[in-house]
């Protein structure tokens, strides 16, 4: 896979994390989670698939967004 692909990702997902620690409200944090959900439906399907445990749908849904960024992040930063 591209690594700058992989970094762009990464780049991205990291400072949506950064953002959603520091956001004070309850509706940042749900625009912030939104925002991923939106970016990961265009993120490559074998990409995903990897971030998302081998599933083709569900990543980053609430109650689970920030297991799947965290995880995600450190997937994406072990395939850097």
């Amino acid at each position: 896979m591209d690594k700058e692909y992989l970094q762009n990702v990464y780049d991205y997902l990291r400072e949506e994390n950064r953002e959603y620690y520091l956001a004070t409200k309850e509706s940042q944090k749900t625009m912030i989670e939104k925002r991923v959900r939106l970016y990961s439906h265009n993120i490559k399907a074998d990409l995903y698939c990897i971030l998302n445990e081998n599933a083709g749908s569900g990543l980053f849904e609430h109650g689970f967004f920030q297991t799947d960024l965290s995880r995600s992040l450190k997937i994406l930063k072990d395939l850097l």
